[in-house]
């Protein structure tokens, strides 16, 4: 009877994928994973959204109303998510989504659960949720083929980037509370107070992006599965902190606006602004490039990378036919990510303040900006000119989860300055506001100081190559994951290297220089590096689309390996330069 249910529910979508001539299992993400996930999330608009918050000069007891309405319509919020991302999942991943992603789920929970300052299970959470991923993406391409549902190993890999990121936030508050209570005076402060007391040694002890993250209060189960099965982040992600999260949550934002360096996090109790506008932006945008991938895939199919007709053309034809169908083979991940972000800015996720002001004769108007929480946006992508900033732009949160887990883990840039935090004395009798405003004056006398670390290139590129294996294990377990990440990551290490050594060289890159000679260089040389990065990109993604080695590796050969020897170029040539010259050494 299960098995008939199944076969009722899949067979509309067989039709449709023989019309469009696509997998059932991709419909079925598009209709439960992307429609209806806009579909809730403005639902969730709809839900009972926290009260504003009374005057300073309300009593006590209006203050511990609103804080039991608050906490209500958090609890219903809560509620939702979880009771929404179970159908969803169960729906596009059917009945393998009840025996695989509680697996998953409830150890990570028993272990996070029990980190404190000097354990070390966020580290045991993290080897857990990578085993746990592979062994899925092994059982999927391997073992059993078409066993497990793609569409569950994929809301595997984003709860994997949610659940080790959440056991590192643990980590960081676990450390910033233990350092606090050692140091720290036993009295009995607001709780205002007490989390700028606790920034003030997370001054002290994280970098900028962990002061930012760090979490100081408990998690209960409630709150752990209704930010797993967060419907909007399930399937497309993006990634996010756990805090601003619970922040959005419980009626709340949290402004870094001013405090680069996270010191100071502002937090306010209101509702974000009307996200209407900002989802059919999106929701535009992702439809516009779905239209550009229609008209392109029949255009420069990868799958004539495995022809014999295409090693039999000229040389200048096949390398721009790599470049050409694996920048074409981009424009699928424009049209999921758009629908996913739509789905997150159409719930009110991601405020971040306002844009710049357009004078009306009514006024100036600005309109608000969703892009806090943004995995990829496509233009500023195309318009990258370096390793580097394709990097940071290609989906971002993800790369924030990796730099956060990973890469900073093994190769920190910058180091507190250890001296002893005294923290003011503050009597509970005293004014709330005078109390925090001497707090937050200790905290800024010491939010500053940083000790710049010797820039170690060898750490930096072990923690590089690090990063890029973990991203290799976190997508797959076929070896065209591996070739391209590993020349991917000796890429950027040669790109990191060009940066140091060559382009303090070219004086026309000087912005001070407002000759149009330099202004003509330095728009040939950004010309130059856009058509370098994104070239060298689409050769190196070869493999990540084939998936195989041996007809990559022809691929590669059929245009004389040429990105590898740009790579190589990339790390030799900046060594050459790392010295000075003779002239610079006689002056």
């Amino acid at each position: 009877m299960e098995d008939g249910f199944w076969d009722s529910t899949e067979r509309p979508f067989e039709v449709m994928g023989e019309l469009l001539n696509q997998p059932s299992h991709r419909l079925r993400f598009v209709v439960g994973g992307l429609i209806v996930t806009i579909i809730v999330s403005f639902v969730f608009r709809l839900l009972p959204s926290p009260p504003a918050a009374p005057s300073s000069m309300s009593s006590e007891q209006e203050w511990v109303l609103h804080e039991s309405q608050c906490e209500r319509a958090a609890r219903t919020r809560d509620y939702y998510n979880v009771v929404t991302g179970v159908v969803v999942i169960i729906f596009v991943c059917k009945t393998q989504a009840i025996f695989v992603f509680p697996l998953l789920i409830f150890p990570s929970y028993f272990l996070i659960s029990r980190i404190s300052a000097t354990s070390s299970y966020h580290l045991i959470v993290f080897i857990f949720n990578l085993v746990f991923v592979v062994c899925i993406h092994i059982v999927r391409t391997h073992v059993y083929a078409d066993s497990i549902d793609l569409n569950l190993s994929n809301a595997c890999m984003l709860t994997m980037a949610r659940i080790t990121s959440l056991a590192f936030e643990l980590k960081d508050g676990e450390r910033v509370k233990a350092r606090a209570s050692i140091e720290g005076k036993c009295m009995r402060v607001s709780r205002k107070v007490e989390e700028l007391r606790l920034q003030a040694y997370a001054c002290q002890l994280l970098s900028p992006a962990q002061r930012r993250r760090f979490i100081s209060t408990p998690l209960s189960l409630r709150k752990f599965l209704s930010y797993i099965f967060f419907l909007p982040a399930l399937f497309t992600g993006p990634t996010f902190p756990y805090r601003d999260w619970r922040a959005f949550m419980e009626g709340g934002l949290r402004d870094f606006s001013g405090n680069e360096d996270g010191a100071r996090m502002v937090f306010s109790r209101v509702q974000p602004p009307s996200s209407a506008r900002a989802t059919v932006v999106h929701l535009t945008s992702s439809a516009f490039w779905f239209f550009i991938l229609v008209v392109t895939w029949r255009l420069f199919p990868t799958s004539y990378l495995l022809e014999e007709d295409f090693f039999s053309r000229s040389l200048l034809f096949r390398l721009g036919y790599v470049v050409a169908s694996l920048q074409c083979d981009f424009l699928k991940y424009y049209f999921v990510f758009g629908l996913g972000e739509a789905s997150i800015i159409g719930c009110g996720f991601g405020f971040n303040g306002y844009g710049p002001g357009i004078t009306r004769p009514q006024g100036v108007h600005r309109h608000p900006r969703f892009d806090r929480y943004i995995s990829l946006d496509p233009l500023q992508f195309l318009s990258a000119t370096s390793p580097f900033e394709i990097g940071r732009e290609w989906n971002r949160t993800i790369g924030l989860w990796l730099r956060y887990t990973v890469y900073e883990r093994w190769a920190p840039m910058r180091v507190r300055i250890d001296e002893k935090v005294e923290v003011e004395s503050i009597s509970s009798g005293s004014d709330a506001s005078d109390s925090e405003e001497k707090e937050w004056k200790a905290v800024s006398s010491r939010g500053r100081k940083y000790k710049i670390q010797k820039e170690d290139d060898a750490a930096r590129n072990v923690a590089n190559i690090l990063t890029f294996v973990i991203s290799s294990l976190w997508h797959g377990v076929q070896p065209g994951y591996y070739l391209c990440m590993m020349s991917l990551s000796f890429a950027v290490i040669g790109g990191r290297h060009a940066r140091k050594y060559i382009r303090p060289r070219l004086s026309f890159l000087d912005d001070r220089k407002s000759d149009w000679r330099s202004r003509v260089s330095r728009y040939l040389y950004n010309i130059g590096g856009l058509i370098l990065s994104h070239g060298g990109l689409a050769y190196c993604r070869v493999p990540f689309v084939l998936l195989t080695v041996l007809p990559s590796v022809r691929v590669w050969a059929s245009v004389g390996f040429i990105g590898h020897v740009g790579i190589f170029l990339y790390l030799i040539v900046p060594l050459f330069l790392k010295f000075p010259s003779k002239l610079e050494k006689r002056i």
